[in-house]
């Protein structure tokens, strides 16, 4: 017996020379294919490797416009983030999913186009029927690729996130929603409003007192039922905070008078204090006492119109205190009002006080003529019994209050302004609030109410008021802040940037499938022909293996071919009815499930068995 080291040594030289014989036999096989494909006609196929194949380029292309649509997504939810929806015809949402189904499609297409390129060039290569198998069932769907995943790790990861895409449409739809919206910027207004009333507006003086006008009774009216204070204001969506010149009311000329309330006062009946103003006369013991009086009610005044006011207030605690008397003059002004405005609609509030600009100059009367034209002054004559008070102490109807014959507040000379006002109304407590800051305030809404239906007359008869200086034309175009509570799109990245994780996860898998298509030398699919003419079948022994499944149905298409069972080998003596045919036939020794001509095949029966 040789030594184990020789029979080694031999067992090695047979093993290299077996495989130096078989690859040089196998380049002599190769040299053979080349030499005689080249001896034939130039108008059979030819192997071409290149770049330039049509559907690998579109699939690539696919790609392409998949990784566009993500762009495109992102630059829509940044584009659109904080935009009013009413600028947008159609919302986000909605180009969001076009994007998602597009970007989709594309990857599902370039995965088509890419499975069968990997699965020929895979088999270019030389690999098992097993690993074939293993490589084509991994792009088959979802769960097949998760089964195969292990063996064909690429396809099978591409089929995986191809298969997940779905869930980006709703990630993108999470991405972009709709809240609301506060925006501030300038805006340029338009608003018909008179600086000051036009010489008799208001009304008329006459024999029989004091008449508003037709115009001032419908402000007045508006005032009494404190409707919204509107007119002709354009250029507000929203709310706007401006300054404008209207018609108002200035107080000057107060003089002050006090009297001093002491315990013996309030104890003694005679005692009195404050002027006894008239016309109608303020009681001898006032606490709380308001009139107006128009100018034109006294005889033989001459200049512009004013009112005056009275207000008195008795203050005291533990029945000692003072008691002021107030007379100032109100005359008509041009105030500049930071106004509210919502659409056409002025905030009343902001109506209160403005800031004085100048004296309005269209005012003068002369109360001795029989018939007074009044810019403003009929306003008093429509608030002085709202406003007017006489509240006061008398004594008390009881026995005894506190210490003797002390005075008392008289509840029947309490009205609903005086109480408003009132902080404290007990025996020897009197304080209230100063109520001139309320009727400037009523004066000068009902004044804007009036310059604004001024200015709308005037604008629908054409004409202008001659009294008015050019500055202070009725027509006035104001810079405003304009504050708006939209409906905005809002912008979440976060939930864009998980489905745009998911598309460049499948794009990226997806694109190196593509590797190797230019290797092919023929265009090639995965058509259930082409496979069975690449494995040799019987049946397409005539057609050019480099035609493709195309030129197998062009010169093999009419052939009526059938699914079921071929018989093989001898024949024996038992015989098996065809279906649909009366006739009978042989039944064979060997079976086979086949595809093939229709005449030889037949369809198997239940418990038939097959052994080829």
């Amino acid at each position: 017996m040789p030594p184990l080291s020789r029979r080694r040594t031999s067992l090695s030289e047979s093993k290299t020379d077996g495989s130096a014989q078989a690859s040089s036999e196998r380049k002599g096989l190769v040299s053979q294919i080349r030499s005689l494909s080249m001896q034939q006609n130039e108008e059979q196929p030819a192997w071409i490797p290149t770049w330039m194949r049509l559907l690998p380029l579109i699939g690539i292309g696919s790609l392409l416009v998949a990784t566009s649509c993500v762009v495109a997504s992102m630059a829509l939810l940044v584009g659109s983030d904080g935009q009013s929806t009413e600028t947008w015809p159609w919302s986000p949402s909605v180009f969001l999913a076009m994007f998602a189904a597009v970007c989709n499609t594309t990857v599902q297409f370039a995965l088509a186009q890419a499975a069968p390129l990997a699965w020929w060039y895979y088999a270019s290569r030389g690999n098992t029927l097993q690993q074939l198998h293993t490589h084509w069932e991994a792009s088959q769907g979802f769960f097949r690729a998760v089964m195969n995943a292990r063996h064909a790790k690429l396809v099978a990861l591409a089929t995986i996130l191809s298969a997940l895409l779905v869930i980006d449409g709703p990630l993108l739809q999470k991405a972009s929603s709709v809240v609301s919206k506060t925006q501030t910027k300038p805006a340029t207004l338009q608003i018909l409003l008179s600086p000051e009333l036009p010489a008799g507006w208001s009304g008329i003086r006459d024999s029989n007192g004091i008449e508003p006008s037709e115009a001032a009774n419908q402000v007045l009216n508006e005032d009494l039922a404190n409707s919204t204070v509107s007119g002709n204001i354009s250029g507000c969506t929203g709310k706007c905070l401006a300054a404008v010149r209207g018609p108002g009311m200035l107080v000057q000329n107060c003089t002050t008078k006090t009297w001093p309330i002491t315990p013996e006062m309030l104890s003694n009946s005679s005692s009195t204090w404050g002027s006894g103003y008239k016309p109608r006369k303020i009681s001898p013991k006032p606490v709380f006492a308001v009139q107006l009086y128009e100018s034109s009610l006294r005889p033989n005044f001459t200049g512009p119109e004013e009112i005056e006011l009275l207000v008195g207030i008795a203050n005291f605690t533990n029945c000692s205190g003072h008691y002021d008397e107030v007379i100032c003059t109100l005359v008509p002004a041009i105030l500049e009002y930071d106004i509210i405005i919502k659409h056409d609609i002025v905030d009343q509030s902001t109506l209160r006080s403005g800031k004085f600009l100048s004296v309005a100059n269209n005012s003068f009367i002369n109360s001795s003529e029989p018939i007074v034209p009044l810019a403003f002054t009929s306003f008093a004559a429509f608030l002085d019994p709202q406003f007017f008070s006489n509240a006061s102490l008398g004594p008390s109807d009881k026995s005894a209050d506190r210490a003797g014959n002390i005075s008392v507040p008289l509840q029947d000379t309490f009205n609903v302004f005086s109480l408003n006002h009132a902080l404290h109304t007990e025996v020897c407590e009197s304080a209230f609030r100063d109520p001139t800051e309320d009727i400037l305030a009523r004066f000068n809404t009902i004044m804007f109410r009036a310059g604004l239906q001024s200015a709308a007359s005037t604008a629908a008869n054409n004409t202008n008021n001659s009294t008015t200086p050019p500055p202070l034309t009725f027509n006035q175009t104001i810079p405003a802040n304009q504050t708006l509570t939209l409906n905005v799109f809002h912008s979440d990245l976060k939930w864009f940037g998980a489905a745009a994780l998911i598309e460049f996860l499948a794009i990226l898998a997806v694109g190196p499938i593509f590797y190797g298509y230019w290797t092919l030398g023929i265009k090639i699919s995965m058509s259930p022909l082409e496979t069975a003419k690449a494995f040799g079948a019987p049946l397409m022994g005539n057609v050019n293996s480099a035609t493709g499944c195309h030129g197998i149905v062009k010169r093999m298409g009419g052939v009526r071919v059938r699914f079921g069972a071929v018989a093989d080998g001898e024949v024996g003596e038992e015989e098996m009815g065809r279906e649909g045919e009366g006739e009978e036939r042989p039944m064979p020794v060997s079976a086979r499930l086949a595809i093939e001509e229709w005449e030889r095949v037949v369809v198997p029966v239940g418990g038939m068995r097959f052994n080829s």
